[in-house]
Order: structure tokens, then C-alpha cells, then sequence
């Protein structure tokens, strides 16, 4: 007897190019709401992919600026070694 688990897999939905356009925002309800992959597709070729996008996959403006200056600060020789900022937090004497 197999022991194995098959688990259902979120099939994606193809879509012609021009049904989508017509129909965009059910697509998207209905996308966002059971998390399936849209598939577009020109003459039946499959040509691109939409995905929903969960809410803790998406950054800050903010966070960001906060990364790309915290690259730069790293470029230019701008930071703490590890031993310094343990020392700094009474970490290591």
C-alpha cells in the first residue's frame, strides 16, 4: 500500500488575452479569493502569468528606501562590525 500523500495542487486558469480584458475584474476577485494563477494566452500559446499577491509579500515604500540607503551606507564603508555592535550591547567584555 502506497503511504504517500498527494495534496491538491491550485491547477492555474487559462485565459484568452481578450476574454481577460473584457472580464479583468472578475479574473481578479476571482483570483485573489482562491489564490489560483492566471494564465494568458495569445492564439492558445501561454504567454503570461498573473499571480495573486498576499499582503505580507509586499514592502514599504519606506522599507524600501530603508534597504537601498542601507546599501549605500554599505558601498561606502559605512557600518559596525559584528564584534563591535556585540561590545557596543554589553554582549562581549
Amino acid at each position: 500500500m502506497n503511504n504517500t500523500v498527494l495534496r491538491k495542487e491550485k491547477v492555474p486558469e487559462f485565459v484568452g488575452v481578450k476574454e481577460f480584458r473584457n472580464n479583468i475584474s472578475n479574473y481578479i476577485a476571482k483570483a485573489q479569493k482562491s489564490g489560483k494563477k492566471i494564465i494568458l494566452t495569445v492564439n492558445n500559446i501561454p504567454t503570461f502569468e498573473m499571480r495573486p499577491i498576499k499582503k505580507e509579500q509586499v514592502y514599504s515604500k519606506q522599507f524600501i528606501a530603508d534597504i537601498l540607503e542601507a546599501e549605500e551606507d554599505v558601498k561606502h564603508g559605512r557600518v559596525y562590525s559584528h564584534e563591535y555592535v556585540l561590545k557596543k550591547f554589553g554582549f562581549k567584555k
